[in-house]
C-alpha cells in the first residue's frame, strides 16, 4: 500500500514551484527569442527572394531588349547588306556584355548580402546562446 506523508507534499510544492517559475523565467524569454529570430530569417528570405525576382525580370527586360535588336538588326541587314551584319554584331556583343556584367553584378550583391545575413545571424544566435547560458546557470559566460 502507498504511504503518504509530508513528503510527499513537500515534494509537489517543490515540482509546482520549479514548473511555474520555468514557465515564468525560461520559457517566455526563450519563445520571445525564437520568434525574433524566425521573423528575422524569413525577412532575409522574402528579401532574397525579391532580388531574386527582380534579378530575373532584368534579365527578362535584357533579352526582350536583345531580341528587339536582333530583329532590327536583321531588317537592316536585308535592307544594308553586309554594314547592316556588322552593326548587329556589335549591338549584339555590348548587350551580351551588359547583360553579363548586370547579371554578376546581381550575384554578387546577392552573395553578399547571403553572406552578411548569414553572419548576422550567425552572430545573433551566439550571442543569444550565450544569454540563455547566462540565465540558466545564474552566471556571466564568456
Amino acid at each position: 500500500m502507498i504511504e503518504f506523508d509530508y513528503t510527499a507534499i513537500v515534494q509537489f510544492v517543490v515540482f509546482l514551484a520549479a514548473l511555474v517559475s520555468v514557465n515564468v523565467f525560461l520559457f517566455p524569454p526563450f519563445l520571445k527569442i525564437m520568434k525574433e529570430r524566425r521573423e528575422r530569417t524569413d525577412a532575409a528570405l522574402e528579401e532574397a527572394e525579391k532580388l531574386e525576382v527582380d534579378a530575373e525580370e532584368k534579365a527578362s527586360a535584357y533579352f526582350d531588349a536583345v531580341q528587339a535588336a536582333r530583329q532590327e538588326s536583321a531588317e537592316e541587314a536585308a535592307q544594308a547588306g553586309q554594314l547592316a551584319v556588322q552593326k548587329q554584331q556589335k549591338i549584339t556583343d555590348d548587350a551580351r556584355v551588359e547583360a553579363e556584367k548586370l547579371l554578376d553584378e546581381l550575384r554578387e550583391k546577392l552573395g553578399e548580402e547571403s553572406v552578411s545575413a548569414q553572419a548576422a545571424l550567425k552572430s545573433l544566435s551566439l550571442n543569444y546562446a550565450k544569454q540563455m547560458a547566462s540565465m540558466l546557470m545564474g552566471r556571466d559566460i564568456q
